[in-house]
C-alpha cells in the first residue's frame, strides 16, 4: 500500500509541476551548441546522466521562480527550483546517441568557470533527481 500511495503521490506532484510550467508560457530555448561544454559535460557527467535515464535538461528561465525542467527517457518529467543567490545560467543539455550536447546562447571562454559551476549545481540536482526517480519506478515494479 505504501508503494500505491508513494506512486499516486509522485503523479499529483508531476502534474501540478506541469500545470505551474504551463502557465508561465511557453519559454525559449538556447539554440547555439557549444562543443566545449558539451566535451565538459560529457567527461564529467556522461555516465550519471545516463544511469539516471535523462534526456533533456532545461534550465531555461531567468527567473529564480520557474523551475528547471528534467525529462527522462520513459517520459517522465521532474521539476525542480534553482537554487536561491545562485547565479542564474540558461541552458539546456540534449542526450543524442547517448552523448550529452549542451546549448547555451552566450560567451563560454570568458566565463567558462563562473558558468561550469553554476552548470555543475542543475546537472547534479538533476541526477540526484532522476536516479531518486529510476529507483522509486524500480521498487515499485518489484513490488508490484
Amino acid at each position: 500500500m505504501p508503494a500505491l500511495i508513494r506512486a499516486i503521490t509522485s503523479r499529483i506532484a508531476m502534474f501540478l509541476g506541469m500545470l505551474a510550467t504551463a502557465a508561465c508560457g511557453n519559454f525559449p530555448e538556447p539554440a547555439t551548441e557549444q562543443p566545449r561544454l558539451s566535451a565538459w559535460v560529457a567527461e564529467r557527467y556522461g555516465t550519471a546522466l545516463r544511469e539516471a535515464q535523462i534526456v533533456r535538461i532545461n534550465c531555461y528561465s531567468e527567473r529564480f521562480e520557474k523551475p528547471v525542467v528534467v525529462q527522462q527517457r520513459e517520459g517522465f518529467h521532474i521539476y525542480f527550483p534553482y537554487e536561491a543567490g545562485r547565479p542564474l545560467v540558461v541552458f539546456l543539455v540534449e542526450m543524442r546517441d547517448a552523448r550529452p550536447v549542451v546549448k547555451y546562447d552566450g560567451p563560454v571562454d570568458a566565463v567558462f568557470g563562473t558558468l561550469t559551476a553554476n552548470m555543475a549545481w542543475v546537472i547534479e540536482q538533476a541526477i540526484r533527481y532522476g536516479q531518486t526517480a529510476v529507483n522509486s519506478r524500480e521498487a515499485e515494479r518489484r513490488a508490484g
